[in-house]
């Protein structure tokens, strides 16, 4: 099993974003088995900041996660037209399958709050299955 805790990403600057508390995938093939997302997060507190992805930002790439667990990422934006999207992961034109994955108390922030999207997805022209996936 593999651990992915406590990761942190954070911007403070006019137009910086967050992209994933733990990590960034772009363009790839991937496939996580058995694999914890704990505690993980992301911030930005400036105009026209975002943030996408507490844990993973996800862009182009097509995968599968099995048996994993999504727990207690977070991700906050806060200025003026400033937007959270994915309290886990945030996706982009990809491909993305759950099995048998779990998702509990992730959460997104932002000073307005329709700029705070997805608590633990949020899908941007993506394609997302989720096959015995539990959310809470």
């Amino acid at each position: 099993m593999i651990v992915f805790i406590n990761g942190s990403c954070n911007a403070y600057g006019r137009n910086s974003n967050v992209l994933g508390g733990a990590l960034i995938v772009q363009l790839s093939l991937i496939n996580f088995n058995d694999c914890n997302f704990m505690d993980n997060s992301g911030y930005s507190s400036k105009i026209i900041s975002d943030g996408r992805g507490g844990s993973i930002f996800i862009r182009e790439t097509n995968g599968t996660f099995t048996n994993c667990i999504f727990y207690n990422n977070s991700l906050a934006s806060y200025g003026s037209s400033s937007k959270s999207y994915g309290g886990a992961i945030m996706t982009m034109k990809s491909n993305i399958t759950f099995d048998n994955c779990n998702f509990s108390e992730n959460n997104v922030k932002s000073d307005e709050l329709h700029n705070a999207i997805g608590a633990a997805i949020r899908s941007d022209s993506s394609n997302i299955i989720c096959i015995d996936t539990n959310f809470s």
